[in-house]
């Protein structure tokens, strides 16, 4: 549990910049270093109904029906950066899939992981692909790591 707490108090600061170290300009000078992972997250993610963020740390997972996930672009972003994300489950049975959404910022390489139960043959948002902010653009990239039937 401690090892746990630990690994959040370091990547909770590792996306947040300190308000010392701002420049004479201020919030113009505002990069995705100053976001938190629930403001980044907010904004990929925004108005999404379907998936929920989960706690997963790399561990293996179960992936029978990986193979009836499929993760495409496609629509429009809620915030105008990117493009929509859609996640599908082309299978005849329940599916519950955690999909990663793997981003780079700077020399920082993380992710956030989302929980979808999707029943058979439906198609869900996955959010945006994009976070952008003050003219850069961060991709997120999906990835399926686990997915079995229910």
């Amino acid at each position: 549990m401690k090892n746990v707490l630990i690994v959040f108090v370091a990547l909770f600061f590792s996306c947040t910049k300190n308000s010392d170290s701002e420049t004479s300009e201020g919030a113009d000078q505002s990069t995705a270093y100053e976001l938190t992972y629930p403001q980044m997250e907010e904004m990929v993610f925004t108005g999404m109904d379907a998936g929920e963020r989960i706690e997963w740390h790399g561990t293996e997972l179960t992936t029978e029906a990986a193979e009836f996930v499929q993760i495409a672009s496609g629509g429009e972003c809620k915030t105008d950066c990117g493009k929509g994300i859609q996640i599908t489950n082309t299978s005849d049975r329940h599916v519950e899939t955690v999909v990663k959404a793997a981003f780079s910022i700077g020399d920082r390489n993380s992710y956030i992981a989302r929980l979808y139960r999707l029943d058979p043959g439906e198609t869900v948002s996955g959010g945006c692909s994009h976070l952008c902010l003050k003219e850069e653009s961060y991709a997120f990239e999906r990835s399926v790591v686990g997915a079995e039937f229910k």
